[in-house]
């Protein structure tokens, strides 16, 4: 019975985590439909830049934006997560495997640039402090030369 209980939770927990993970996948597709990520405009579905968006994606949120193109509506992200969940729990296995795919792809890219540009600002310090370290050395060099030429031009 106690193992029942158990594989009943883990269940509800992958469910919630698999809810999660399609939320983030459609707020990612909100932000490159939305104008100024704060609502997708019915009035300007046309002026989208769908490039970002893989044809078999597109299919999904079609409807979507067709709708709001006819009834020139808006939308807002709340809107669109919802609308979007529910054109999920329709799609074929193929589609939400796809779809899952794109986006992790998608994030390693992004994880990938994030971290070139650690690996470049780590540089960058790097550099800096070798430059202020030998920069700190060569001040203490002169410093001793200036010593040793006027202890010379006072022996002298």
């Amino acid at each position: 019975m106690k193992f029942m209980s158990n594989i009943a939770h883990i269940n509800e927990k992958s469910k919630e985590i698999m809810t999660n993970i399609n939320n983030k996948i459609f707020m990612y597709l909100f932000h490159i439909l939305s104008d100024n990520e704060s609502l997708i405009d019915g009035r300007k579905v046309d002026q989208i830049n769908l490039n970002e968006i893989p044809s078999k994606i597109q299919n999904i949120i079609l409807p979507i934006l067709e709708e709001l193109k006819e009834q020139n509506e808006t939308l807002s992200a709340e809107e669109f997560l919802i609308a979007s969940q529910q054109i999920y729990l329709t799609l074929p296995f193929d589609y939400k495997q796809f779809l899952m795919e794109w986006y992790l792809a998608k994030n390693n890219s992004k994880k990938q640039d994030t971290f070139r540009d650690l690996a470049d600002l780590t540089f960058k310090v790097i550099r800096v402090l070798y430059f202020l370290f030998f920069t700190n050395l060569l001040y203490e060099f002169l410093l001793q030369m200036i010593s040793i030429s006027q202890k010379l031009r006072n022996f002298g």
